[in-house]
């Protein structure tokens, strides 16, 4: 059986230390698909535990001077060619319930968290299954505070059709420093009980980076649903050579204009 690399090659970047005085750009992006106990998921097609992205903005200042180099307006990232997520088999959140924060606790498929306002003070939410629109094979919604935030997937045009997600026009009164997002490849599982919906929130973790930053529960609460015996994520079949995960990102000060080695 072939295996995925335990490495996922990370394109786009222009690494910089945190609170260097830069351009607009991002530190450190990281993507991984893990398994129950925190190790790579390697086996081709199979179905992880977990896939986890973040990145970091290059920003300047330091605690409540602290800003970032651009006003973050989209993000984009590429997902690995064959990764399959299959929205059909859970419930979908509507476009009303999302607006009014009352998703049912079966929607949620993961959670986010992003550094808002300062760099270390970090923000968690939970990711919801939407109602795609025309176009989209998937949408993915979370609040950002109070900041209703969405995320649209589709497939590029051209090979190797990576899945694309998409979050575009974030709105500017939110100053965002980093973003960290965890999709589980099984949304059902007990695991995710104590983080699952309505029943996750982390307000202002302390947490330098996103690599230090860990989704947690505070509340000591559960929510359990329904085990659903289909996956949400599958990781691709075949393994050619690397799988990478492309991060891109442009600002309002320079809309368009994305990351070396990005893309539109």
């Amino acid at each position: 059986m072939k295996r995925l690399s335990a490495t996922i090659a990370l394109l786009a970047c222009l690494c910089l230390p945190a609170g260097a005085r830069a351009d607009f750009g991002i530190v450190s992006p990281d993507a991984a698909v893990t398994e129950a106990d925190g190790s790579p998921a390697t086996q081709a097609g199979s179905h992880p535990f977990a896939l986890t992205d973040s990145f970091e903005l290059n920003y300047s200042g330091e605690g409540s001077q602290a800003f970032p180099e651009g006003r973050l307006k989209d993000a984009l990232l590429a997902q690995m060619p064959g990764l399959v997520g299959d929205t059909t088999a859970y419930p979908r959140c509507s476009t009303v319930d999302f607006l009014e924060n009352h998703c049912p606790d079966d929607t949620a498929i993961g959670v986010t968290a992003s550094a808002l306002t300062e760099p270390d003070g970090w923000n968690g939410a939970a990711v919801y299954n939407l109602v795609p629109p025309p176009g989209a094979l998937v949408r993915l919604g979370f609040h950002v505070v109070a900041v209703a935030i969405t995320v649209d997937v589709r497939l590029e045009h051209s090979p190797p059709y990576a899945p694309l997600a998409a979050a575009r026009n974030i709105p500017q009164s939110l100053n965002v420093f980093a973003n960290k997002t965890q999709l589980w490849g099984d949304p059902s599982d007990p695991a995710h009980d104590a983080l699952r919906g309505s029943c996750y929130a982390q307000a202002n973790v302390k947490a330098a980076h996103a690599s230090e930053f860990e989704f947690e529960d505070e509340n000591g609460g559960s929510c359990p649903v329904a085990r659903n015996p289909k996956p949400f994520l599958t990781l691709p079949t075949r393994c050619a050579g690397a799988n990478p995960t492309t991060f891109a990102l442009d600002s309002y000060e320079a809309p368009g204009s994305y990351l070396p080695d990005g893309f539109p």
